[in-house]
């Protein structure tokens, strides 16, 4: 009664060659080295934003072990680990920082590093170290894109470098290859492990192998410090590193990462004139390290 028919007949006997419309990936692969993948550049940033994600996860994994980690009450004698003598008595003291430190295993570390940008604070913390009895070594190697090292740069290098034998079995030891291919300093763990950018990280992963009664608070404070490079007002921040009770207990005989750190920052940044009462008794008990000392007198900024 009602024939129905379809509305949209379908289409038969197309016929259509390959390049009538060609297709493209709108993407290309970033890691290809034909002419018509990325540019270096582009190429360049991608790696780059491929390593500062891996060194946030890493940041994020100690933030995370650090806010597990409670302290313990020790239900038997401690394990008796090795002592340090200090130049001052501490008769009915607490223990010194530097009574406490040992480093945990036979470490190394390789280190890309700019020249225009050394990692003053990881070389003045490894001669702390050495000064105190500890067996570091550091050794330095030029890369080409440099051709040689300013003479300041040479003069601070010759004034914190712990003077240790080569051949012999070092627990610590840090090479920093001088170089301008990255900005500021990359970390390498080892062969398989992802590259660590900026100092922050080469003194947290420091931070890993040294053993330190405080050590799990160390990545809050170094980040906290990182922030006077890029606060235009540090009277917050410094306000709020002299709360902290790190910076308050002054009884310790060897330098902490901490305070290796912010030493350094203040130096760049010329901040010593204006520090909370708190920080400059802590600028006082610093002047006391040898390191310190030797920094004054052989880095020029």
């Amino acid at each position: 009664m009602y024939e129905l028919d379809r509305i949209i007949q379908p289409i038969r006997n197309i016929v259509h060659t390959h390049g009538m419309y060609e297709v493209d990936r709108y993407w290309k692969p970033a890691f290809g080295f034909h002419g018509s993948s990325l540019d270096e550049q582009t190429q360049s940033l991608v790696l780059r934003l491929d390593s500062l994600d891996a060194s946030v996860s890493h940041l994020l994994g100690l933030l995370q072990t650090g806010a597990k980690a409670k302290p313990k009450k020790p239900t038997q004698a401690p394990t008796k680990t090795q002592q340090y003598a200090s130049n001052q008595p501490t008769p009915a003291q607490p223990a010194a920082l530097g009574d406490h430190i040992k480093i945990s295993s036979t470490s190394s570390l390789a280190v890309q590093a700019n020249p225009d940008r050394p990692p003053v604070a990881a070389l003045l913390f490894c001669h702390a170290l050495a000064a105190h009895g500890f067996n570091v070594f550091v050794s330095s190697y030029v890369h080409s894109s440099v051709g040689q090292l300013s003479p300041s740069l040479t003069s601070l290098l010759e004034a914190l470098t712990p003077n240790t034998s080569r051949l012999s079995n070092h627990s610590l030891t840090l090479r920093i290859v001088w170089t301008r291919l990255y900005p500021d300093c990359t970390t390498y763990l080892d062969i398989n492990s992802t590259m660590l950018h900026g100092e922050v990280m080469l003194l947290l992963t420091l931070a890993e192998v040294i053993s330190q009664p405080d050590a799990s608070g160390q990545s809050e404070l170094l980040m906290l410090i990182d922030a006077l490079h890029r606060d235009t007002g540090p009277t917050t921040i410094l306000k709020q590193l002299a709360e902290k009770p790190h910076f308050q207990s002054l009884n310790r005989n060897l330098p902490s990462i901490p305070d290796c750190f912010l030493y350094v920052t203040l130096e760049q940044l010329n901040l010593f004139t204006c520090l909370p009462s708190a920080l400059a008794q802590w600028l006082k008990v610093c002047s006391k390290y040898e390191s310190f000392a030797l920094l004054g007198r052989n880095w020029s900024k």
